[in-house]
């Protein structure tokens, strides 16, 4: 569980003196009381996947308005965060799938039957971009 890996990562930043790392891992394990979990229920890799998207999404706007491109704290929450698809995955995707993208069907509506099967492997802003490309190629 994610969940179990961050609380063994803590321990060994601990061990290893990593302050850095210590850190981005404390402000995200304090992110967990927010769930309102029962005492001694410990939150799935699904609520633990949502928190660290919430995370990275907060810490992407920061580093963007103070322009910078890099945080050890970004790279922390990336590290747990499943690799997402690149465009040229999810077009194979598309093709495989077998979903119509000559025109006829609404965009939104072919997105969100995408998402169902990517959901946590492709960011929806992304699927959207490569069926938009792939509906003006047809």
């Amino acid at each position: 569980m994610l969940y179990d890996d961050l609380k063994q990562d803590l321990k060994e930043s601990m061990k290893s003196k990593n302050m850095e790392r210590l850190n981005a891992i404390r402000v995200i394990m304090g992110e967990f009381p927010r769930l309102n979990k029962l005492a001694g229920e410990l939150p799935t890799d699904d609520e633990v996947l949502k928190i660290l998207k919430g995370l990275k999404k907060n810490e992407e706007l920061v580093l963007e308005k103070l322009k910078k491109t890099e945080s050890v704290y970004l790279n922390v929450i990336e590290g747990y965060l499943p690799k997402m698809m690149s465009k040229e995955e999810i077009k194979a995707f598309i093709l495989s799938s077998g979903i119509n993208t000559k025109g006829g069907e609404n965009i939104g509506q072919l997105t969100g039957k995408l998402m169902k099967d990517l959901k946590g492997k492709a960011e929806g802003s992304l699927v959207k971009e490569v069926l938009t490309e792939m509906m003006k190629e047809s």
